[in-house]
């Protein structure tokens, strides 16, 4: 089993980064996102090429991003209509109000506990979800289409 993210790791979302709203209020992430988020399915793709090993190797593919539920159709596809298999695609829930790394760190630890699959890797473009992975003895891979994003939210 693998975990991947989609923003800035096969999904180019550089062009749609200056639609985040620094002013909005501190409990409302929606808000602040939502722009950004709406425009996702106009992503160009950029598939990484272990991505196809995992699919010869017939590994599970589970996307796991911080984009809210609410973008599932959005986002489904996105990733039928760039060509992406995948097995599971997990998404923020109403209300979740937790740091990107603490939201995946917890859905990874589910993940493991329910599902019972080794996970072989990580693959996510910022450092401190990474981090969160590596503290649960996972193995990870930085896959980054721009490093513009990484100190300008944090979701």
């Amino acid at each position: 089993m693998i975990i991947v993210d989609i923003d800035n790791c096969i999904s180019e979302d550089n062009w749609r980064v200056k639609y985040i709203n620094s002013y909005y209020d501190n409990n409302n992430l929606f808000d602040k996102f939502h722009k950004y988020h709406s425009l996702s399915a106009f992503d160009i793709s950029h598939q990484f090429p272990q991505y196809a090993e995992h699919i010869l190797n017939n590994e599970t593919i589970v996307f796991v991003t911080s984009r809210p539920e609410f973008y599932r159709f959005t986002t489904e596809y996105w990733l039928d209509v760039n060509g992406y298999e995948y097995d599971y695609l997990f998404m923020r829930q109403k209300g979740c109000d937790l740091s990107s790394a603490d939201y995946k760190s917890r859905l990874v630890r589910w993940i493991k506990a329910d599902f019972r699959e080794e996970i072989t890797m990580c693959y996510d473009d910022r450092i401190d979800v990474l981090e969160s992975y590596r503290k649960l003895g996972l193995k990870t891979t930085r896959i980054a289409i721009h490093d513009t994003v990484q100190a300008k939210y944090q979701p």
